[in-house]
């Protein structure tokens, strides 16, 4: 009866494994995904300052004529001020690569407007490696915690000889696929060895 009832939760748990690696593949799948189409990635890691954080971002198939404009919006309810801006030097630094110049505009100025990391192409067809970043502290009485996942919405402008304004790809910034990738992966395992135990607990 014993050898039965293992052979039975190794049959229910193989059959339960069997519906987890499907989702697995679909994780993959959609990573691989993000990856090929454009997409700006982002990495959130505390600064040696106490309060000041950096916002890290990896560019993946986006193209730019030269003097076009990418901007990443920063909420002012969530956002208390950005690196890189020589007006507010206590809030830290903002880099670039050699084929971008950035620019910030801090948040909650005006009152109510968002801020905004920009990257303006010095060139056509720039380079997207190399290092973008800028620096930020969190609004009064926000923490990590309430920011949620730190996703932001991105748009490029292209900027016309004609002086027009055109709006030419846009987004929401999504975190590395690596984190994303570990924690969901870690959550499937999870909730095998969960049913695992529930069956040892019903045997």
């Amino acid at each position: 009866m014993a050898a039965w009832v293992k052979v039975t939760e190794f049959s229910v748990l193989c059959i339960s494994m069997c519906k987890i690696l499907p989702l697995l593949f679909i994780i993959g799948a959609l990573l691989t995904f993000n990856l090929c189409a454009d997409s700006i990635e982002y990495q959130i890691s505390p600064t040696s300052t106490p309060g000041l954080y950096e916002f890290d971002y990896i560019l993946t198939g986006l193209t730019f004529s030269q003097g076009d404009e990418l901007d990443i919006s920063f909420d002012p309810t969530i956002y208390g001020c950005l690196g890189g801006d020589p007006s507010t030097p206590g809030c830290g630094s903002a880099t670039a690569s050699s084929d971008f110049t950035y620019m910030v505009n801090q948040p909650d100025n005006p009152a109510g407007a968002p801020g905004d990391f920009y990257l303006i192409a010095n060139i056509s067809n720039p380079s997207l490696a190399g290092t973008f970043s800028v620096d930020f502290e969190y609004a009064a009485g926000i923490s990590a915690a309430d920011a949620g996942d730190g996703s932001q919405p991105w748009t490029v402008y292209d900027f016309p000889a004609d002086g027009s304004l055109t709006v030419t790809d846009s987004g929401m910034t999504v975190p590395e696929p690596a984190n994303a990738s570990l924690s969901a992966v870690t959550l499937l395992v999870l909730g095998a060895f969960a049913l695992r135990r529930r069956l040892r607990g019903t045997a």
